[in-house]
């Protein structure tokens, strides 16, 4: 593991006990085929021929061959480590290539870090934003809710108010009706005090008359009294 946690990819596997050669080149063309013993092979010796070339026309063994003729194989077991040009070219390459997939890597991480870092700031400020319009939609709401509650209290009198409109209105009708009667009956009144005032202006000239005639018939009874006295004069009384 390096320091930024990320597992390097395996180096190559050391050589096993069977046969080197038979191990890289089994599948190349004018190498003999291993055994089909799976026993333990030994490598004592290798000789490059120009058979091999010739028949196959296989050139890809001449880029090996000045390895293997820098590379003595004395008569011994192959075992253990070996060192061979191929196997440290190998290492350089993967040495090579795990440096630059590190970087890599640790390029890609800075990378991520930094989108994870604008991620995190693009949410705070987008969450900001959020929590700020939330906020206006709240108060906007509360203003709506009172406004809504003062419409409704305004509707619950008005209908009062409607209410005792009618019901005033009703009364209005019924008194209406009252006055109407009212005023017929003044009408009458009126005509029938006219009607009085008229009769009792009769009879105050009637009974003036009447008061006149009286009195004259007063003094012609005074007068035939007077006059009767002096053609019938009282008798005189005998002395007896």
């Amino acid at each position: 593991m390096n320091d930024d946690n990320v597992e390097a990819p395996p180096m190559a596997d050391p050589p096993q006990t069977e046969s080197w050669i038979f191990a890289h080149f089994l599948k190349l063309f004018g190498i003999p085929n291993q055994q089909h013993s799976d026993a333990v092979e030994y490598c004592t010796s290798w000789k490059w021929a120009l058979s091999i070339t010739d028949q196959t026309g296989a050139h890809d063994f001449l880029k090996y061959r000045e390895a293997f003729d820098n590379y003595k194989v004395g008569d011994m077991e192959v075992s253990g480590e070996l060192s061979n040009i191929c196997e440290h070219e190998q290492y350089l390459m993967l040495r090579d290539e795990n440096k630059a997939l590190l970087e890599q890597i640790s390029a890609l991480k800075e990378e991520v870090q930094k989108l994870k870092d604008q991620k995190k700031e693009n949410e705070k400020e987008k969450s900001f934003l959020i929590t700020e319009k939330l906020i206006e939609k709240t108060k906007v709401c509360e203003a709506l809710n009172e406004r809504n509650a003062k419409l409704v209290k305004d509707l619950r009198i008005q209908a009062a108010v409607d209410d005792c409109n009618t019901s005033l209105s009703l009364d209005l009708a019924k008194k209406t009706k009252e006055c109407q009667v009212l005023n017929e009956q003044k009408i009458k009144l009126v005509e029938d005090l006219r009607i009085k005032i008229g009769v009792d202006a009769s009879n105050a000239s009637l009974a003036l008359e009447l008061r006149r005639e009286y009195k004259l018939l007063q003094d012609i009874n005074a007068k035939l009294a007077d006059q009767s006295e002096i053609q019938h004069p009282a008798p005189v009384p005998v002395n007896v």
